[in-house]
């Protein structure tokens, strides 16, 4: 915080992660602006007939990872 006072500052980590970074950023009281990078998928990309493909699990555990971390980070405060 005493590094960027209150001016907003650019948050960059993977899209899938930006939502939980930037609770973290918003509760020390700083103010993000997301800049999220390293897109999993697209709306076009997705295909439901494939769904226990190696990468549809890989995105699966990406997607269970960011939930039990949004768990613990409200079970945390």
């Amino acid at each position: 915080v005493r590094l960027v006072g209150n001016a907003p500052l650019v948050l960059v980590t993977s899209a899938y992660h930006m939502k939980r970074a930037m609770k973290w950023f918003e509760k020390k009281g700083l103010h993000p602006i997301a800049a999220p990078t390293y897109h999993q998928t697209t709306l076009k990309s997705q295909n439901y007939t494939d769904i226990f493909s190696p990468v549809a699990l890989t995105k699966s555990r990406v997607v269970f990872h960011e939930f039990l971390g949004m768990l613990w980070q409200k079970i945390k405060g």
